[in-house]
């Protein structure tokens, strides 16, 4: 039984193109879950970003009416305010950082 050696080399031509396509087709599939990953993870960082800014909003408004009732002819309530707020939260990182590296230690 003899093989024609034309028909197997067109045979496996055919076979290489059909692998490159299929090759092709799963790049752009991965390209496409990878992009739409992308979007997701996107959307999540926006909705993140909003939450932030409801809270600390929300978190604002009440500190700056409370502030904004002492100003009656100069803006010092406005400064000692400033100062306060960020004491306050210049002691709450320190104090974060200190318990991260104690519970690091442990």
């Amino acid at each position: 039984m003899e093989t024609c050696l034309l028909c197997e080399t067109k045979t496996l031509y055919i076979l290489n193109i059909r692998i490159k396509k299929i090759k092709l087709f799963l790049i752009k599939l991965q390209l496409l879950l990878v992009r739409e990953n992308q979007t997701k993870i996107r959307i999540r960082i926006y909705i993140g970003a909003a939450i932030n800014g409801f809270v600390s909003t929300m978190m604002a408004v009440p500190i700056a009416t409370f502030i904004g009732n002492f100003i009656t002819d100069t803006a010092l309530s406005l400064f000692i305010g400033f100062f306060v707020c960020g004491s306050i939260s210049l002691l709450l990182i320190a104090y974060l950082k200190f318990f991260k590296k104690k519970k690091d230690r442990i």
